[in-house]
């Protein structure tokens, strides 16, 4: 599937790339791939296609339901997923099968982080995530439908409902850091140790965002090398939403927070116990923000159950 061609013509110029994420080098880049290909390997079947946007080359993967519609007797909403930040598009790996078995599943490979999109432009704004996020949603020919965000893509997503939520039947925020309060100080320690780009960081980083234990290979090596290889660049910090702003949501939303989480504090549930009182809030006891690989199945329930409200005509 092929989105609409918009002219990048000053998104590439040479003072846009300066401002942009992109890999250390094409040797770089291709052993990010080769990782990358190896953890997709366990998906169903897909198609990867590419979107090409205002901002650049926006990569994407789609899977079509295991059962078709016409044997359930309904044509449900697709599921539009949002990586989190250095985790890549998969991320997902443990929850794809199940939530594409009964619907379309489209993965998004965010176009500022390691991954098989390619950055032109910087996003230093929220208005620029959300239109960069519009056209890849116009491009994919969607008028409707469920989006899932996983931390950095969490914001991303929750940004998206402040700011051009007609297209959005209902919203999943997971573990969103920055943005129902602020990122704890030793959280803003550790990334800023990890911008050194050494190994030895990436891995003490890997090991402390799960609570002392590293992933498996190959998504070990996988996310090793989204940190080491690659040079992020140009998207904006997440922004603390205001008392105001979930007053204005009125797309159906919920919120997974980590009860361990390293990102999201415990004081977020009174946050949004007093400005979102409508916002469905579930609490993961004893997860660590790593969300989709400690509680893949208790998410997976989770969004299935929410999105299944909100089904089309």
């Amino acid at each position: 599937m092929e989105g609409r061609r918009n002219d990048t013509q000053a998104a590439s110029s040479p003072a846009h790339r300066d401002g942009v994420g992109r890999f250390r080098s094409p040797e770089a880049r291709g052993r990010f791939l080769k990782q990358l290909n190896a953890v997709l390997e366990s998906w169903p079947e897909r198609t990867d296609s590419t979107i090409e946007t205002t901002f650049g080359t926006t990569a994407y993967s789609s899977i079509s339901p295991a059962r078709s519609p016409s044997l359930t007797g309904s044509n449900p909403t697709p599921l539009v997923l949002l990586q989190g930040g250095n985790s890549t598009v998969a991320g997902w790996t443990k929850l794809i099968g199940p939530w594409s078995s009964t619907r379309p599943v489209i993965a998004i490979d965010m176009i500022w982080e390691a991954g098989r999109s390619t950055q032109l432009a910087p996003m230093a704004s929220g208005e620029l995530v959300s239109q960069w996020l519009d056209e890849v949603l116009e491009g994919l020919g969607l008028d409707s439908l469920h989006l899932v965000g996983y931390s950095y893509g969490a914001w991303a997503a929750l940004n998206q409902v402040l700011r051009a939520p007609d297209r959005l039947a209902a919203v999943t925020a997971i573990d969103p850091p920055g943005t129902i309060t602020g990122i704890p100080l030793p959280a803003w320690a550790r990334m800023i140790r990890l911008m050194r780009g050494s190994r030895e960081e990436a891995l003490s980083f890997l090991a402390w965002v799960r609570n002392g234990e590293l992933p498996s290979s190959p998504m070990k090596e996988l996310l090793l090398s989204s940190t080491t290889d690659f040079v992020k660049r140009g998207s904006p910090l997440p922004r603390k939403l205001r008392a105001d702003d979930w007053a204005s949501i009125t797309v159906p939303l919920q919120v997974i927070i980590a009860g361990n989480s390293q990102f999201v504090p415990r004081r977020a549930l009174r946050t949004l116990r007093r400005h979102a009182p409508d916002v469905e809030v579930h609490v993961l006891d004893g997860v660590s923000h790593a969300v989709l690989s400690d509680a893949s199945e208790d998410t997976v329930s989770i969004v299935e159950e929410f999105v299944s409200r909100f089904e089309g005509p």
